[in-house]
């Protein structure tokens, strides 16, 4: 009896050992950087103590963020373009957390990302310490004025290198200024215009006709060009439900590339229909909808309607961007960089590398593909379809520039419209991708989202051409 006894006992005790390795593998695996992350863990403060933390540059060395130590040992933050860069940078705020970059990259910034037991003791006997610098992709000059040129809209401009994937600005409006965080903290959370959003990466809209280029590449990879032949006479009926082209115009006989030029929402609707619920899907997922875009800061995944929706007239609606497709900003800036490069999706970057005190790369980004969406051989007559569409008259229009574009004006349950430009430059010198959204602004796409991206390309152009 008591050898059964003792027998339990170890077992017990084997079983209490065997799960407590396998807690703690499952701890170290799946747990250790959200609770070294965690605001409530005690060591962070620890380390905001103990650490001046590390700045923020842009491309060109223009600092953005820095801090430094006051007579009474007290570590501030200082954002030199403080609404700028309100929603990327972030915040760093006892009160109130992280943000952003400041929270994506906390530990590089404090450099406490891999620190020895020799390193931990080292700081308890030194305890002031530098943390690393952030280099990001970012060019001051652009993001300065796309921030400028939003001025008077809510909403959100992200421009990007389509051959590295590097974001080149990232503004929002409306924003905010960081420094001022204790005074104005219950005035934002009130703001019904919800500043402290980041528009970029985690504002979800209704794209509109923007959208069009990602229904097009789905009608020319599933249906052949004869099919892809439509007579146009303004309207369209689809199981019951009426859709009607912009005031009621109508084009006749059309294939894709007129389709696009005039933005024809019942050419869109009947092709979406024909292609089918199942292969819109297959493209959007390819497009990388309804998954997580690797990224320096969290993005909203953008969802497609073709999950959910299998109706006749939600598959019509979401072919021509309205219905329950939602998209963020990067996302549609994706796609037209997609289209820019032949197909291919690039990892999207905004952090270029990590530097240490002593001015030594500790981490560094390579360009690297995210996914193949098309074929070139597809990919280029869409390019040019889109090219058509700007040399057709569109505000977009630089003299001299190929600019690829497609305006969009997104119906929202408001009664106000989005107003949408997504577009790229067709020069390998000059690898430019775009996508800006004017939210609820009641305007047409192209009578105001595509002059800003104008502006912008132009002003990339111009830093270019300068080498400055």
């Amino acid at each position: 009896m008591e050898n059964k006894r003792m027998a339990r006992l170890l077992s017990l005790i084997t079983l209490c050992f065997v799960g407590l390795v396998v807690y703690m593998t499952y701890f170290q695996i799946f747990k250790a950087e959200k609770i070294a992350s965690n605001s409530y863990n005690q060591r962070l403060s620890f380390n905001e103590d103990s650490v001046l933390r590390g700045s923020i540059y842009d491309k060109n060395r223009t600092l953005l963020a820095s801090s430094y130590e006051g007579e009474d040992g007290t570590k501030y933050r200082e954002y030199l373009y403080p609404n700028v860069y309100a929603h990327m940078i972030g915040y760093n705020n006892t009160s109130y957390g992280k943000t952003g970059l400041e929270l994506a990259y906390n530990q590089e910034l404090l450099n406490t990302q891999e620190l020895s037991k020799f390193d931990e003791l080292k700081r308890l006997l030194q305890p002031t310490g530098i943390g690393n610098d952030l280099i990001l992709t970012v060019d001051n000059r652009l993001q300065e004025r796309a921030y400028q040129l939003l001025e008077g809209h809510k909403g959100s401009v992200v421009l990007m290198n389509y051959r590295t994937g590097a974001v080149l600005a990232m503004a929002n409006r409306p924003s905010f200024n960081p420094m001022n965080l204790d005074e104005i903290w219950e005035e934002l959370l009130e703001d019904e215009e919800s500043p402290l959003i980041n528009r970029s990466t985690q504002g979800l809209y209704t794209p509109g006709s923007a959208y069009k280029i990602v229904t097009a590449a789905s009608i020319m990879e599933f249906l052949p060009e004869s099919e892809q032949i439509y007579y146009d006479d303004g309207e369209t009926v689809i199981d019951g439900y009426k859709i009607s082209n912009y005031e009621f115009e109508s084009f006749g006989e059309i294939g894709l590339r007129e389709a696009i030029i005039n933005s024809v929402n019942t050419y869109f609707a009947d092709m979406g229909v024909k292609v089918g619920a199942e292969n819109l899907k297959k493209t959007t997922d390819s497009f990388y909808f309804n998954k997580a875009i690797p990224f320096d800061i969290p993005v909203a995944e953008s969802r497609s309607a073709y999950v959910s929706e299998k109706g006749l007239t939600e598959i019509a609606a979401a072919a021509f961007g309205q219905g329950k497709t939602l998209v963020t900003p990067l996302q549609m800036a994706l796609v037209a960089a997609t289209v820019g490069n032949g197909g291919s999706m690039m990892e999207p970057m905004l952090v270029d590398r990590v530097v240490s005190p002593q001015g030594e790369v500790v981490t560094e980004k390579m360009p690297q593909e995210l996914t193949r969406v098309m074929p070139v051989e597809m990919a280029d007559p869409l390019k040019q379809h889109m090219l058509d569409t700007i040399d057709n008259g569109s505000r977009a229009q630089i003299e001299g520039v190929r600019v690829a574009g497609k305006t969009g004006t997104a119906e929202t349950t408001s009664g106000l419209t989005h107003a949408w430009f997504i577009g790229c430059i067709a020069d390998e010198a000059n690898p430019y991708a775009i996508a800006v959204v004017l939210e609820e602004d009641g305007t047409l796409g192209g009578r105001t989202a595509a002059p800003i991206a104008r502006e912008v390309f132009l002003d990339a152009l111009y830093i270019d051409a300068t080498h400055q």
